[in-house]
């Protein structure tokens, strides 16, 4: 499952994280435990010897939130869209998180608390779809690699409205967008994060990550968003 992160996409994320991340190569062995449970695909990479495309990925992800936010997220952090929980796995081996709230459908949810029940965790998580949060969590950070872009436009009006426009700050990657003849605008800051969003949702299907345009069109847009009300 969500083993869709190439050997050459694991490079790319790996000479990113040489350039700007060399403490969490520090942490590769502690981080490598994510490929520990359920048998992924793994590759031979210089230097860091093999390791799974997909966690090279997470740890991305982590370089990228730590660039943008530095070393402290916040207490409370959630996550849509979940997949087995590996981004969760790495930032808590890379972030003082106290809270983590996972949101996904059931039978997700429940593949990715078998996975960190594998585990000993820094933090806690808390497990929960959509319908059965209530709206008054106010997050530090919300994170969603690619899901809520591809989310219909009445589930991520939703998802605004109960979760996104109440959190300080977000990182969403998106793999659907704006028309071709808008101009691109990530990442940024924002100050009404509703807005924004239904923004965002519009960005191009093909642009490039203007973080590492590397990537190319494989890792598409990554967008700082929201308010930091605690500055």
């Amino acid at each position: 499952m969500l083993e869709h992160t190439t050997q050459d996409e694991g490079a790319k994320n790996l000479t990113i994280l040489r350039e700007e991340s060399a403490h969490l190569l520090e942490r590769i062995e502690s981080l490598r435990a994510n490929d520990s449970i359920g048998n992924p695909f793994t590759f031979e990479y210089p230097d860091v010897g093999r390791i799974s495309p997909s966690t090279l990925r997470y740890m991305k992800v982590a370089s990228d939130l730590h660039r943008l936010f530095g070393g402290d997220l916040g207490g409370k952090v959630a996550e849509i869209g979940v997949g087995y929980g590996g981004q969760m796995f790495v930032n808590d081996r890379v972030f003082a998180i106290l809270e983590y709230h996972l949101f996904d459908l059931p039978p997700v949810l429940q593949l990715a608390s078998k996975f960190l029940e594998s585990f000993i965790l820094s933090g806690s998580y808390l497990l929960s779809t959509f319908i059965q949060h209530t709206g008054d969590e106010i997050y530090d950070l919300v994170v969603s690699n690619y899901a809520f872009s591809e989310f219909p436009e009445t589930l991520q009006r939703a998802y605004v409205a109960k979760i996104l426009a109440k959190a300080r700050r977000g990182y969403l990657t998106m793999n659907t967008g704006r028309k071709e003849n808008e101009k691109q605008t990530f990442p940024r800051r924002i100050a009404q994060p509703a807005a924004a969003v239904r923004d965002i949702r519009r960005a191009p299907a093909d642009s490039r990550n203007e973080l590492h345009p590397r990537l190319g069109s494989q890792n598409r847009p990554c967008a700082e968003l929201g308010r930091d009300q605690r500055a």
